[in-house]
């Protein structure tokens, strides 16, 4: 939870907004006095630059890309202005000594920080198992939040490995300032390498946000899941875990896309529903694992022509223009799976049932 600027001038009196809406928002304040402190600066940090003449100050601003700047009355002209605005930098006026002024605006950033804190580690239990509903009560009181949706992001590197620590912290941030002005409250956290967000939004437009942020990710590849809409934080646990199994399903299904909905899940939302993954594994070892065991141990590939005969409608030409084989090859392999799970094909219950196995078997 950033910190407006216009919010932060209402508890540090000393301050003025002189250029700037006032809708910027910031979350730290530091002193910067040359070119190399300002180059370590962050985004959406407020400076406080420390310098002897107008020449200096006008070198330090040029070099700074932040959201605002504290200046004395003294320095603060038309051409300084102008400066700070191609900067895209909010101008606050301040009276007092800069010792001063710098400990206030750290104080109420703390504090705001210390907020945020404490509702990204409600979010982080909530996430886990339910927590006590005056707790659901103080987040609604921080975040005013009508309805909920969670969202998840996952990167994995070009080759497909999951990426450093210090890149899942850089995307964190980057999500966190290009939604800092958004009209929609928004907690942002991450756990097992997978970035959360809990929009006080619908889904629709939870999804909207988030894509356009990440498609830009370089060198990357990404998958984003989107939970269903609710009116409860109570239903954290649920969304949280219908989350981390559609990013499963994302990642091994790779004709479904790199973004998904709840509610474009069809058929996978009722196995989402499913409170116990043992129930769902049961039918899994009962029908498809047999065949899926039988490939491992004799190198032949009886899962992937199934799946395809089933995806064609159970279309034997159909199944061998996709791989391309003759229809003889493919009748003899779905006589040989047939023999191995001991049922019929030609039976519409039984590959039903081999169907939904085969995206229990993206889910597990």
């Amino acid at each position: 939870m950033a910190l407006t600027i216009e919010k932060l001038c209402t508890y540090v009196d000393a301050l003025e907004l002189v250029a700037g809406d006032g809708g910027e928002t910031v979350r730290c304040v530091c002193a910067v006095e040359g070119m190399r402190s300002a180059a370590l600066a962050e985004r959406d940090c407020l400076v406080l630059p420390l310098c002897s003449d107008e020449v200096q100050l006008a070198e330090l601003l040029r070099g700074l890309s932040v959201s605002a700047v504290l200046l004395e009355q003294t320095y603060i002209n038309d051409e300084l202005l102008a400066l700070c605005r191609r900067q895209k930098m909010a101008v606050l006026r301040y009276s007092g000594t800069a010792e001063e002024i710098e400990q206030k605006c750290r104080f109420w950033l703390e504090e705001e920080a210390q907020q945020e804190s404490f509702a990204v580690l409600i979010v982080q239990a909530a996430m886990s198992f339910p927590v006590n509903s005056k707790i659901y009560q103080t987040l609604q009181h921080m975040y005013p939040m009508e309805q909920f949706c969670l969202t998840g992001i996952e990167l994995r590197a070009a080759d497909g490995r999951q990426l450093p620590q210090l890149r899942c912290s850089e995307l964190l941030q980057q999500l966190r300032y290009e939604t800092r002005r958004s009209e929609v409250p928004i907690i942002w956290l991450r756990k097992d390498n997978i970035i959360y967000g809990l929009f006080g939004c619908p889904d629709e437009q939870a999804r909207s946000m988030v894509e356009k942020i990440v498609h830009g990710a370089p060198e990357e590849q990404f998958r984003i899941a989107v939970s269903r809409t609710v009116q409860s934080p109570e239903e954290l646990p649920t969304l949280s875990r219908h989350v981390r199994l559609m990013l499963k399903l994302l990642w091994s299904d790779q004709t479904i896309g790199t973004v998904c909905s709840y509610r474009d899940l069809g058929m996978y939302q009722i196995l989402l529903s499913i409170d116990d993954p043992e129930a769902m594994r049961q039918l899994y070892e009962k029908t498809l694992a047999p065949l899926v065991h039988y490939d491992e141990e004799n190198g032949t590939d009886y899962v992937g022509l199934l799946q395809c005969y089933l995806r064609h409608d159970a279309g034997v030409s159909a199944t061998a223009a996709a791989l391309f084989l003759h229809r003889n090859s493919v009748n003899y392999k779905l006589n040989r799976i047939q023999e191995i799970l001991g049922c019929s094909l030609s039976r519409q219950t039984v590959r039903s049932q081999l169907l939904v196995a085969f995206m229990i078997r993206d889910l597990l």
